[in-house]
């Protein structure tokens, strides 16, 4: 005889330890037998085989649970069947029953599942509650599962392409040619190098809705590796959302700006030139017959206005940058760079500058204010340079796993590194009265610009060895 058929279990003491509630009724409604789970509730066995288990059932399920009995009277099994039961200190719990009827009496199984409903209904509401988001941000979110290929959206994500929700069977390949024509390729391979290189995406481009309607969405993606030591991608997921009519804003509240900078530019340098005009009169008509305390207002005076003058057309020329139009494009940084030095040929020349580039990335965004942050880290390595020794101007693309890093490095003067953020404010000036000038804004317009593409700037200074200058665009902006 094998130890198997000599082991004979307590089956008694196995059922009464169970964790779920199980008993014997009859079809009259008594228990008859119940395990010890029962204490759950608060009862004793002694008070629950008392009564008619119809007194511990809730009110409202009192009508279902006697169809449910008679039921199984009939032979049928009960299967998934939910009522409350009513616990002593007087709370409802809900049980999930499986039961059956032997001859006379009733045997059934009862699971508690009032937290596991708790939690049901808290993920409703949350998922409720997301879609309710999604609805007033006009964004969506997506999930596929790479083993099944199974893709799942949000119902916002079927409005954003112009559907109904649910009214069809989303997949990646279709999610991809809702894109416009000329922007799919480019969508393709934001997929396959976050697969390849288990990162994700950000980016801005074109959709294509269901009624042909052209729409600018932002979309955000993550990719999810299981545990192994090779991190296999088994799904990825995103956000989606349409900036159509946000970027229209923006682009108007820029439009106002840039026509206010232009306004003030244009309305205040009239009378400014106007006061400089009677400055020069007034200087000439006085001549050499003022006082020394006279002549320094008079120089103060022009002073101010001059200074004046140029903080107005610095606003003007912050605002017009800032406010062009960042829709993304192939932008080959290394032209723009080449285009700027050379720009400044004649400059770098006198400076006796020693420019090198290397392994500059084409990134997605606006050649023009691109152009501009690099024309103002250019402008200020010369500007700020150390007269005792040739200027060195080293423009490079850097390793970074999280980025698209590039650094811009000079052997200026440099400066003291607690201000670092500082430099960036606009009309924010070190030393306002110092020898080399500026208005404080060509650093505010480089932070600007680089948020606007996504990214972001930072300032390494070293006073008296020179400062390097990161530009960090996301790692999504490679194009």
């Amino acid at each position: 005889m094998s130890s198997a058929q000599a082991f004979e279990p307590d089956y008694r003491r196995f059922v009464r330890s169970s964790h779920d509630m199980l008993a014997v009724a009859s079809l009259e409604g008594r228990f008859l037998w119940l395990n010890d789970a029962w204490s759950s509730l608060g009862w004793s066995q002694e008070e629950l085989l008392a009564r008619p288990f119809m007194d511990f059932v809730h009110p409202d399920d009192v009508a279902a649970t006697a169809a449910e009995l008679s039921n199984l009277a009939e032979g049928n099994p009960a299967v998934g069947f939910i009522n409350r039961y009513r616990t002593q200190a007087g709370s409802w719990r809900y049980l999930e029953w499986n039961s059956w009827v032997e001859g006379e009496h009733v045997y059934a199984h009862a699971r508690d599942v009032t937290q596991l409903r708790q939690m049901l209904a808290t993920a409703r509401r949350q998922v409720e509650t997301l879609e309710l988001a999604e609805e007033m941000g006009n964004f969506g979110h997506w999930v596929v599962d790479l083993d099944t290929q199974n893709l799942q959206w949000s119902p916002n994500v079927f409005r954003i392409h112009g559907y109904e929700p649910g009214s069809f069977e989303p997949t990646l390949e279709n999610g991809i040619d809702a894109y416009h024509p000329d922007d799919r390729e480019r969508v393709q391979r934001y997929v396959e190098t976050a697969m390849g290189e288990k990162t994700g995406w950000d980016f801005r481009l074109r959709l294509i809705r269901a009624d042909g309607e052209e729409r600018l969405v932002h979309a955000v993606g993550k990719v999810e590796t299981d545990d192994s030591e090779e991190r296999n991608v088994t799904g990825i997921f995103g956000v989606f959302q349409d900036i159509t009519e946000r970027e229209r804003m923006v682009l108007e509240r820029y439009a106002e700006l840039e026509q206010f900078a232009y306004a003030a530019a244009h309305d205040l340098q009239a009378p400014l030139r106007t006061m400089m005009g009677f400055l020069e009169l007034l200087e000439d008509e006085l001549g050499e017959t003022t006082s020394p305390d006279v002549q320094e207002y008079l120089t103060r005076l022009s002073r101010t206005a001059t200074r004046m003058r140029s903080l107005v057309s610095e606003l003007y020329r912050y605002a017009k940058v800032v406010g062009r139009d960042t829709s993304t494009a192939p932008v080959d940084l290394r032209e723009v760079v080449r285009a700027v030095l050379q720009e400044r040929e004649a400059d770098l020349r006198s400076a006796g500058a020693e420019v090198h580039e290397s392994g500059l990335p084409s990134v997605l965004g606006a050649a023009g204010p691109l152009s501009s942050v690099f024309a103002n880290l250019v402008d200020n390595a010369i500007k700020y340079r150390d007269p005792d020794r040739p200027l060195r101007l080293d423009i490079t693309a850097k390793p970074d796993d999280a980025h698209i890093l590039v650094e811009v490095t000079d052997n200026g003067v440099g400066f003291d590194a607690a201000h670092a953020q500082r430099v960036f404010g606009l009309f924010k000036q070190l030393d306002p009265a110092g020898p080399h000038g500026g208005m404080g804004v060509g650093l505010a317009l480089c932070k600007k610009v680089m948020q606007r593409h996504g990214g972001t700037i930072s300032a390494e200074p070293r006073p008296g060895e020179g400062t390097t200058f990161r530009l960090r665009f996301p790692r999504a902006a490679a194009s």
